[in-house]
């Protein structure tokens, strides 16, 4: 991952240094309290492709970086990243525009409708402004924290390893099994190709157990979210998480409600709902 973050992911997006403000000094301040070894803070100009808003770290040992999406920051924060981003992409020997300015280039036109206007003269509804409130961000960033506090990645790597060794020596035990080539039509005289074996027993004999694992890891996923939502709560952000989630749900496009059995075995994260209930309350456990 530290790879495609520092090598790949930089082919397709731009990353920026996070600009001096009150933002970077809260999330510095509040990395120094949990004693999160943070290195560089990054924007991320996601709005180039959809209003998806997030933020994640990575990093390993003590190199850790935290990367925010542009649609996640306040307007004031996103304005100032992106002239930190055209100062550093200007080119040094651009020459000036030395044209003498005649006072009509960029006058309006009295006789055009204001821009906030329509033609009727009535004022246009502005958008609501994307983005989360500098708290909000800190908020959102503290839930994350709360992933690498509990080591939630590092459990999730460990796991995944083990399964990988399970799904692996399983198909040695059949790679070279005659009877179950038979039994989908191949014959030992078809040499029992080897990537034929790996689908039979990768797509069939592990379904049942990749369905349970799978199972697994959408309940731990979910408990660690309310974990994360927990520790963010605890470290005092509970009503400025309840008001990001929200935002990101309306901006993620995410739907509010759903069936709890059918939430149980495919969402990955709780629903909106019940993530504002369990901070409400604290009714979900994290211990």
């Amino acid at each position: 991952y530290a790879v495609y973050a520092d090598f790949i992911a930089p082919l397709f997006d731009s990353f920026t240094p996070l600009p001096e403000g009150e933002l970077r000094d809260k999330i510095e301040a509040l990395a120094k309290r949990l004693s999160f070894p943070l290195k560089k803070l990054y924007v991320v100009d996601g709005s180039t492709r959809s209003s998806h808003s997030n933020a994640y770290f990575y990093g390993f040992f003590n190199n850790k970086r935290i990367v925010l999406f542009d649609t996640l920051l306040p307007a004031e924060v996103l304005a100032a990243s992106k002239a930190t981003q055209a100062a550093s992409s200007a080119t040094p020997d651009a020459t000036p525009d030395t044209t003498p300015d005649t006072g009509t280039a960029d006058a309006q036109d009295s006789t055009e409708p204001p821009a906030n206007a329509d033609t009727d003269g009535k004022e246009k509804t502005e958008k609501e402004p994307l983005g989360c409130t500098i708290d909000e961000v800190v908020a959102v960033l503290a839930h994350e924290l709360g992933h690498w506090s509990h080591n939630h990645v590092f459990q999730g790597f460990m796991l995944g390893q083990v399964n990988m060794f399970i799904l692996f020596y399983v198909f040695g035990q059949f790679a070279r099994n005659a009877q179950m080539y038979s039994e989908f039509g191949f014959t030992v005289e078809d040499n029992m190709p080897i990537i034929i074996g790996l689908i039979i027993v990768f797509n069939y004999l592990l379904a049942p157990y990749s369905f349970l694992f799978g199972f697994f890891m959408t309940l731990r996923s979910q408990r660690h979210e309310y974990q994360a939502d927990r520790f963010a709560k605890d470290l005092g952000y509970a009503d400025m998480l309840k008001d990001a989630l929200v935002k990101l749900s309306k901006q993620n496009l995410g739907f509010p409600v759903a069936d709890w059995l059918y939430s149980t075995f495919t969402h990955s994260h709780p629903i909106v709902v019940d993530r504002l209930r369990a901070l409400d309350d604290g009714s979900k456990k994290s211990k």
